[in-house]
């Protein structure tokens, strides 16, 4: 036994280093606060969380088929061109990959993503053609493009704008206005302080605990939003899907109610009630609440 010990204590100690060594290479970059982080990529996620360091510290993770590369800065520019620009608060990366458009380009394929590290107080600008974008406990307004990936904003002091051609976005614990936009993915909008404007062509629209304006578009999908009052204009509308609101009880707003399929507690309604279209006022009126749906039920609840 004891000399099989120590050779399970090497392998032990590598397994925790192989482990904790997750990227190709790291770079820091000194910023003064606030600061402002700007990165566009082709391939590859991009991961932003706040820290309490005053510099910005970048992860270069690099991977081939899955793998990851033990590479630096110096070899990766055999795969990608690196744009790395700096001034005294900001810092921008742009990286283009060499072998995207050349002939049996998978070959050469090399994924470049990026894990980084910010001041507390950083507005973002990030944009990818192909991954995920995750933002976390960051103060300042954030920006978000991708074409085939998921945006997931959390803990944002700040306005936020996503938009994901094909992929899903969900923000939540936001301070701000909120914007999120989708061709083929569903949004999920939860405690949000703020105004927000969701639009889908192909997906599912959720809003939760929302305190502020709401609009909220889908073609084909359905419709859900739980509103803390009426206090703004509330503004849900599908073509293929149904609604259900819920707002809080006693709540007093104008009504203006279209589709198929129409449920609603009257009780201190007035107003004009029919088959397809509803309109009046609840508790002696307010804001404009407007409900729309071509092929579905609405159903209004309050709790």
């Amino acid at each position: 036994m004891k000399k099989i010990l120590p050779v399970v204590v090497f392998l032990l100690v590598f397994s925790i280093k192989a482990k904790s060594q997750e990227y190709s290479f790291k770079e820091t970059f000194d910023v003064k606060s606030p600061a402002q982080l700007a990165i566009f990529t082709s391939d590859g996620n991009i991961n932003v969380q706040a820290s309490e360091q005053k510099e910005i510290e970048v992860r270069f993770i690099a991977k081939k088929k899955g793998t990851l590369l033990e590479i630096n800065k110096e070899e990766l520019s055999e795969y990608y061109t690196l744009e790395i620009t700096q001034s005294e608060n900001s810092l921008e990366i742009v990286a283009k990959p060499k072998y995207r458009n050349a002939p049996f380009a998978w070959e050469q394929q090399v994924v470049l993503s990026f894990d980084i590290m910010v001041p507390a107080q950083t507005a973002c600008n990030l944009r990818a053609s192909d991954g995920n974008i995750l933002i976390k406990d960051i103060e300042g307004k954030q920006i978000c493009r991708t074409s085939d990936g998921n945006i997931t904003l959390s803990n944002i002091k700040g306005d936020t704008e996503a938009k994901a051609s094909d992929g899903n976005i969900r923000i939540t614990e936001c301070k701000g206005n909120s914007e999120a936009i989708a061709s083929d993915g569903n949004i999920k909008l939860s405690d949000i302080d703020g105004g927000l404007y969701a639009r889908t062509s192909d997906g599912n629209i959720e809003l939760i605990n929302v305190n502020g304006a709401v609009t909220g578009i889908t073609s084909d999908g359905h419709i859900e939003c739980e509103i803390k009052n009426v206090d703004h204009p509330v503004d849900l509308r599908t073509s293929d899907g149904g609604i259900i609101l819920t707002v809080p009880a006693g709540a007093g707003f104008d009504l203006e109610m279209r589709g198929e399929n129409l449920h609603a507690d009257f009780k201190d309604f007035t107003g004009d009630i029919s088959k397809n279209h509803i309109s009046g006022r609840f508790n002696g009126g307010g804001e404009l609440v407007k409900l729309a749906t071509s092929d579905g039920k609405i159903k209004l609840n309050f709790e």
